[in-house]
């Protein structure tokens, strides 16, 4: 990404959950910021697609996306390759992390922050001290609270702020950790 990236003003605006599929991860969630989304802007279209662990969720999931035809599930009970993922998230508009609020997760950074981040995908991400600074530290989307939504005015905000105006950041590809590793193991080996 060298030119800053806006989110679709017109056509249809594809929203993107990926990878784990928990109820931990937020996708009810993302299921329920998608359906806010329609009804200000009908095109809206939510992709689910990961692996889902347990069972009675992906059951009650498939179920609920068979209601809503907006909201299209893509695998869900087995793996999916890789490629596939990347794909996705090259057609989307935003990538979702809703996270609901868990001290087993609130220190970690997901994954999918640095591959929605390295692939320029907008990001809209659960509020976190530690998220928040990566994500609007690097012009790469907004950090809020996925239950307390003021839906109308994200989506404004959305449709009229631009993101990585200073392109991707180098810092989140693993060359730049891999020297910080390398130096902490050659410390340890003298």
């Amino acid at each position: 990404v060298t030119d800053p990236v806006s989110v679709a003003a017109e056509g249809q605006l594809r929203l993107l959950y990926s990878g784990t599929i928990a109820e931990e991860y937020g996708v009810w969630e993302a299921i329920e910021l998608a359906k806010q989304l329609q009804a200000i802007r009908p095109d809206t279209k939510l992709t689910i697609i990961g692996y889902c662990a347990n069972s009675h969720t992906l059951a009650k999931l498939q179920q609920v996306c068979q209601a809503l035809p907006f909201v299209e599930l893509e695998e869900g009970d087995k793996l999916v390759p890789h490629q596939i993922i990347l794909q996705r998230i090259q057609d989307s508009h935003i990538g979702l992390l809703p996270y609901r609020p868990n001290d087993s997760t609130f220190r970690c950074i997901p994954t999918k922050l640095y591959e929605y981040m390295a692939h320029g995908l907008p990001i809209l991400i659960q509020e976190n001290p530690l998220w928040q600074g990566i994500v609007e530290g690097n012009d790469a989307g907004r950090s809020i609270n996925f239950s307390h939504l003021n839906v109308e005015e994200l989506y404004r905000d959305l449709t009229i702020s631009k993101f990585y105006h200073q392109g991707i950041p180098d810092t989140i590809y693993w060359e730049s950790e891999e020297e910080k590793l390398l130096k902490v193991i050659g410390l340890l080996l003298t």
